[in-house]
C-alpha cells in the first residue's frame, strides 16, 4: 500500500509556507554515518580510556561530552571531519528530489556540506547561517534560499554542536539562532526529513525546539517522512501536531517525494490557469491592470539608471545629485522588487536589476544594492551571473558581511572573461576575495580561535594559488591598470602574511613569525612601486606597522634598483 501524503502538506508547500528541516539521513548515503555510527566512532577513539560499562551506562549526549571532556573539542571537531568526509559524486537524484521543492528555508542539524552541495547543483542561490553573526545579517532578498545550520559547521571551528552541555546552554550561548529556529517553528510548518521518529535524539531535538518557544505559544503544524513508524509512535506525534509519511522503505519515500514535486508545481500553475480564465471570463483588465503596473515600474526603474549611466563618472561628485539618485535608484528596485514577491509578471530583466544595483553600489547606497544584486544573481545565468556575484560580494564586504562575501569569491564558479582582460578579472576577483578572507579571518581571532583563522588564511591562499603567485612577482604586469590590480593582489597578501604572523604563538613560532614578517615587507614594498601615486599609502602605511616606514609617502630607492636589477620593474 502506498504512503499517504496529507494533502495539507500539498497546500502548505505551494503555499510558501514550508521549511525543510534535515537530519542525518539525508547526508547519510554521502557519509555512511548516522547517529549511532558516530557514537561507535567516539567509542573507537577514546579506546581503553574508558571502559565498556562506563560508556553504556550514558545516554548519546553525555557520552559525546566524556568524549571532549577526555580529549577536547579540538580532537572531536577532527574526528568529525575525517568521519564525515565527503567524497566526488554527490548529490544524487534523492537530494536533488528533496530541496527541488519550494521551500522558504532549509534548517539542518548536520556538519556537512551536502545541502550546499546540492542547491549549487541545482542552481538555487542560497545563504548560509551557521554562527550568531549570520544571523544577525539583513534578510536575503526571496529567491535565495536560507540554510540554517543550527548545531554547527565542520569548517567553522567552535560552532559544533553535540554534548550535553552544548544542548543545555544552547539558547543562552546562541540567542540569535535560537530565536530564528523558533520563529520559523512558530510562523511555518516544518517537513522533517533524516530523523527515526523513535529515535531519543530526534524526540530530544524537538523538545530542544519546542522549549525555545515563547512561553505559552504552540509550535505550527508539521509534516515528516519516515521508514515503517511504529503506529504507537505516530500516533503519539499526530497527537503533538506532527503528521507522519510512514513508507516502506528509502525507495517508496524517493517515490512519495517525486509525486509530491508533481503536485505542488501543478498548484503552482494554477495561477497561470486562473490568469487565462479571467481572460475567458472577459475580464481581461485585471490582468492587463497589472502587468501595465509592473512595466511603468520597469521603464520608470530603466530611465533612472540610465540617467545615472549617461553621467560621466568625473563628474558624479555632486552631493545634491548623487543623493537625488539614490533616492530614485532605491524607489525603482525596491518597487520591483515588492512586485516580484507578489508575483506579479514583468517585462524586467535580471540586467535591469544588477545595472540598478551597481548604480546603487556607487552611490554607496549599499544596502539597497545588496537588494538588487541579489534579486539579479539569483535569476541570471552566465557572464550576467558573474557580473551581478561580483558586484554583490562587494556589497556583502561592505555591509560588514565579509564571510558571504567569501563564500561568494571561493565557492561560485562563473563564467569569466577571455584573454588579457578576462585575466585581469580574475587578478581583481582574488584580491577582493583575499581581503574578504582576511576579515573573516580577524573576526576568528577576535573570538580567540587562533588555529581556525590560520587555516582559513592558508586556504585562501591555497585556493587562489594562481594569483598569488602573480602577485609575488613572477609575472610583471603590463600597463597601468594591470600594474594598479596586481598592487593591491600584493597588499592583500602580504596582509594575509602579516595575520598568519599573529597566529604563530609561543617561542616555537618565532622562525614562522618571521618567514611570515619578511614575505610581508617584500610584499608591501613591491606594491608601494605599483600602486599609483595617490593609493601608496595603504602600503606604505603597512610598512610602518611593520617597522619599514618609507620617506615622504615614497618608495624607498633602494626598493626602486632592487626590484629593477630582478626585472621586475620597467625601466
Amino acid at each position: 500500500m502506498a504512503a499517504r501524503i496529507p494533502a495539507e502538506l500539498g497546500r502548505d508547500l505551494a503555499g510558501g509556507r514550508c521549511v525543510l528541516f534535515l537530519g542525518a539521513g539525508f547526508s547519510i548515503g554521502a557519509t555512511r554515518r548516522g547517529w549511532d555510527d558516530l557514537l561507535a566512532d567516539l567509542r573507537a577513539a577514546l579506546g581503553a580510556e574508558v571502559s565498556d560499562g562506563e560508556w553504556d551506562g550514558l545516554d548519546p549526549l553525555s557520552r559525546a561530552q566524556l568524549f571532549v571532556d577526555r580529549r577536547g573539542r579540538e580532537a572531536l571537531e577532527d574526528l568529525l571531519r575525517e568521519v564525515l568526509a565527503i567524497g566526488p559524486g554527490w548529490p544524487g537524484d534523492r537530494e536533488r528530489d528533496l530541496l527541488s521543492l519550494p521551500v522558504e528555508a532549509i534548517i539542518t542539524t548536520n556538519y556537512d556540506d551536502l545541502v550546499e552541495r546540492t542547491l549549487s547543483d541545482l542552481g538555487i542561490p542560497f545563504r548560509v547561517l551557521v554562527d550568531e553573526a549570520d544571523v544577525l545579517l539583513p534578510p536575503p532578498v526571496p529567491e535565495m534560499r536560507l540554510v540554517v545550520k543550527m548545531h554547527g559547521d565542520l569548517r567553522t571551528s567552535d560552532t559544533i554542536v553535540l554534548t550535553r552541555d552544548d544542548y543545555r546552554e544552547y539558547a543562552t550561548r546562541r540567542p540569535a539562532m535560537a530565536r530564528l529556529v523558533s520563529s520559523l517553528f512558530l510562523t511555518r510548518r516544518p517537513l522533517f526529513h533524516g530523523f527515526g521518529m523513535t529515535d531519543a535524539n530526534f524526540r530530544g531535538l524537538y523538545d530542544q525546539i519546542v522549549s525555545l518557544l515563547p512561553p505559552g505559544s504552540q509550535p505550527a503544524r508539521a509534516y515528516a517522512f519516515a521508514r515503517r513508524a511504529d503506529p504507537q509512535f505516530t500516533a503519539s506525534w499526530r497527537a503533538r501536531g506532527v503528521s507522519v509519511v510512514d513508507c516502506e522503505d528509502w525507495e517508496e519515500m524517493d517515490r512519495c517525494i517525486r509525486r509530491l514535486s508533481r503536485r505542488v508545481r501543478g498548484k503552482r500553475r494554477a495561477r497561470t490557469d486562473l490568469t487565462r480564465l479571467a481572460e475567458t471570463l472577459g475580464a481581461p483588465d485585471v490582468v492587463e491592470d497589472l502587468v501595465d503596473v509592473h512595466d511603468r515600474l520597469a521603464a520608470a526603474a530603466l530611465a533612472a539608471v540610465e540617467e545615472w549611466e549617461g553621467v560621466p563618472p568625473g563628474t558624479r561628485g555632486g552631493q545634491r545629485e548623487r543623493a537625488a539618485a539614490r533616492t530614485r535608484l532605491s524607489a525603482a528596485i525596491r518597487a520591483l522588487l515588492h512586485l516580484d514577491r507578489a508575483g506579479l509578471p514583468s517585462a524586467s530583466s535580471p540586467e535591469l536589476r544588477a545595472r540598478i544595483g551597481e548604480a546603487l553600489l556607487d552611490l554607496r547606497a549599499d544596502g539597497e544594492a545588496r537588494e538588487a544584486l541579489e534579486a539579479a544573481w539569483a535569476a541570471s545565468s552566465g557572464r550576467l551571473r558573474a557580473r551581478s556575484r561580483r558586484a554583490l560580494a562587494v556589497a556583502y564586504h561592505r555591509l560588514g558581511d565579509p564571510r558571504s562575501a567569501w563564500r561568494l569569491w571561493a565557492v561560485e564558479s562563473e563564467i569569466e572573461g577571455e584573454g588579457e582582460a578576462g585575466r585581469e578579472v580574475a587578478l581583481g576577483d582574488a584580491s577582493r576575495a583575499l581581503d574578504a578572507a582576511r576579515a573573516v579571518a580577524e573576526s576568528m581571532l577576535r573570538w580567540g580561535r587562533t588555529r581556525a583563522a590560520r587555516a582559513f588564511v592558508l586556504e585562501a591562499l591555497a585556493r587562489f594559488g594562481p594569483a598569488v603567485r602573480t602577485f609575488e612577482g613572477e609575472v610583471w604586469p603590463e600597463g597601468p591598470a594591470a600594474r594598479r590590480t596586481v598592487g593591491w593582489g600584493c597588499v592583500r597578501v602580504a596582509q594575509a602574511h602579516v595575520l598568519l604572523a599573529r597566529c604563530c604563538g609561543g617561542p616555537q613560532g618565532d622562525e614562522a613569525r618571521a618567514a611570515h614578517g619578511e614575505a610581508a615587507e617584500r610584499l608591501l614594498h613591491r606594491a608601494s612601486v605599483l600602486l599609483p601615486a595617490g593609493e601608496r599609502r595603504v602600503a606604505l602605511g603597512e610598512l610602518a606597522a611593520l617597522g619599514s616606514g618609507a620617506d615622504g609617502g615614497r618608495p624607498r630607492p633602494e626598493d626602486l634598483e632592487r626590484l629593477a636589477a630582478e626585472g621586475r620593474v620597467p625601466s
